[in-house]
């Protein structure tokens, strides 16, 4: 009964932590060895541009509950913010489609359909630089883009993607060498409480997410063995044989 008692109040505890950071406004400020760039709103994963100066960051609308948001990048020697979808500058088309990018039925996201999440950047046969965005705003998705250096600043094409169920809330993503990518389901979504409730199960130990896998021969299914307490980012070795998730 002791043991029971002080389980439960360390879930209310948990419970009361998750949701104030999920609310909490960090200042913006550097300190005389870390120098901030505080034009980003709510920065959630980056990825480096090879043979470029740009970072790409995802802007996550979680704290707006999942509102939309851009897909953005940082010249990494001006500190200047560019906007790589949607953008203006280069406006995207369903045209763009590429069979083996994704899902034959899946459609292009709209400004108002885009909150991207987890990011995953390498490239695929014949060189093509691929990113690979979670989506999670009017729809639940992973996006494909191709970023292209043809241009002083690199844009991205979208090229792609792949519905998820809408039970699932996709966080982190990795594309594998054989084709396909995996990406974790937490188990639950951090700007509403019954996410705030299971996550603090999650960090009591027990399983509330798993990790799914996704090909162009068999869709998208749950991945053996991914079962685990708020699975979140997630590494595959570079032969694609071993992966995992934490």
């Amino acid at each position: 009964m002791h043991h029971l008692f002080l389980r439960g109040l360390c879930f209310i505890f948990v419970v009361c932590a998750l949701s104030a950071c999920a609310t909490r406004e960090l200042p913006c400020e550097g300190t005389d060895n870390i120098e901030v760039v505080c034009s980003f709103d709510n920065p959630e994963d980056f990825a480096i541009i090879p043979d470029s100066d740009f970072l790409v960051v995802s802007e996550y609308g979680f704290k707006h509950a999942n509102l939309p948001s851009p897909l953005s990048m940082l010249n990494m020697k001006t500190r200047e913010k560019h906007i790589l979808f949607p953008s203006d500058a280069h406006p995207q088309t369903a045209t763009s489609k590429e069979v083996g990018w994704g899902d034959p039925d899946c459609d292009l996201p709209t400004a108002e359909s885009f909150s991207p999440h987890g990011l995953h950047l390498t490239r695929r046969d014949g060189n093509r630089l691929q990113l690979l965005v979670v989506n999670h705003a009017g729809k639940n998705a992973v996006e494909f883009f191709e970023i292209l250096l043809d241009e002083e600043i690199p844009r991205a094409l979208w090229r792609g993607c792949v519905n998820i169920d809408k039970s699932v809330v996709p966080n982190s993503v990795k594309w594998l060498p054989q084709g396909g990518f995996l990406v974790t389901h937490m188990g639950g979504d951090l700007s509403k409480i019954d996410g705030v409730i299971t996550s603090a199960q999650g960090l009591l130990g027990m399983d509330t997410g798993y990790v799914l896998r996704w090909d162009s021969e068999n869709g998208i299914r749950r991945q053996p063995g991914g079962d685990g307490p708020m699975p979140n980012g997630i590494e595959v070795s570079p032969d694609g044989r071993e992966w995992g998730a934490c």
